[in-house]
């Protein structure tokens, strides 16, 4: 993809490639990840020939946020730490994860097995 800056620009990529724009010349970057780059230092998308920088048509580019990423239910994961806390043995199964009964009476209310393992993988991880 062709990108114009009016100014210079040094693009480094987080993968080590370099590539310097120069004012006004359009120039086609070879990566995705160095067309964002770019982008996001002030560059523009570049469609159409010039003779002049005044002339250049160009393309609004949006780049998309990242999605946030959702991760184990904030209340559950301070319960589970509460009960490894607390230490009782009668709150865990034989295989060491928190029983169901437990963890659904200490949130009152249901919490899925997926949801509880989730929470879990992180307490155990953090």
């Amino acid at each position: 993809m062709k990108i114009i800056s009016d100014t210079s620009m040094l693009v480094i990529c987080s993968d080590g490639t370099t590539w310097g724009l120069n004012p006004g010349t359009p120039t086609e970057l070879p990566t995705d990840l160095a067309v964002q780059t770019a982008l996001t230092k002030g560059a523009r998308v570049y469609k159409g020939e010039i003779d002049d920088v005044e002339e250049a048509v160009f393309e609004e580019v949006v780049i998309a946020e990242p999605e946030p990423e959702s991760g184990p239910d904030a209340e559950l994961v301070t319960a589970l730490e509460r009960l490894i806390d607390e230490g009782d043995p009668n709150n865990f199964k034989t295989n060491g994860a928190p029983k169901a009964a437990v963890v659904n009476a200490l949130l009152g209310r249901s919490v899925s097995a997926t949801e509880r393992d989730e929470a879990w993988e992180a307490v155990l991880n953090s």
